[in-house]
């Protein structure tokens, strides 16, 4: 009996580290150079576990000291008549970071992209852009979690169950045996 609690334990703490992870969800977008800017970047959606989320952008190729407006629009990079979904931080010195009060779960499921722009005085042409949920802006190392619903939870329960399993199987024949 005790080392089925002990196996129930184990399984349990495996589903909930694996479970913590799923609240910890990532996806990592490439800013892709837009019109000869020699800009790029990347920019990592989180999921902070409270129905909110952070994204951080950090760009390569920018002038020092540069101040980038910077939003999350409806649509594609390309095509679009850039509607402001959300508004993000500006992009100083290569870096922003903005807490969005929407879940990484509807950000994903929404068709968004990220512009940045030269300046407040010159919006256009963009500098960068980078499809939030479009997997031509996935990184090919295949970093992050690009789909939501990523399977963490459930492969958690299942080997949680699976080892639960296991150990009663181990339990049983043991008390055969003798």
């Amino acid at each position: 009996m005790r080392r089925l609690s002990m196996l129930f334990v184990t399984a349990l703490a495996v589903w909930m580290s694996t479970s913590a992870l799923a609240a910890n969800q990532e996806n990592e977008v490439v800013l892709k150079e837009q019109n000869n800017s020699g800009v790029s970047g990347i920019a990592t959606l989180t999921d902070n576990g409270d129905g909110t989320s952070t994204l951080r952008i950090h760009l390569k190729g920018h002038k020092k000291g540069g101040h980038h407006p910077a939003h999350l629009h409806e649509g594609t990079c390309k095509g679009t008549i850039p509607t402001i979904r959300y508004p993000i931080e500006n992009v100083v010195n290569g870096r922003s970071t903005t807490e969005i009060k929407e879940s990484f779960d509807q950000l994903m499921s929404e068709r968004l992209y990220i512009n940045v722009h030269p300046s407040h005085d010159k919006l256009w042409p963009v500098i960068v852009c980078g499809g939030l949920s479009d997997p031509r802006f996935m990184p090919a190392t295949g970093v992050g979690d690009q789909v939501p619903g990523n399977g963490y939870v459930w492969s958690g329960a299942v080997t949680a169950l699976i080892l639960f399993a296991a150990g009663v199987s181990l339990t049983a024949r043991r008390h055969r045996v003798r």
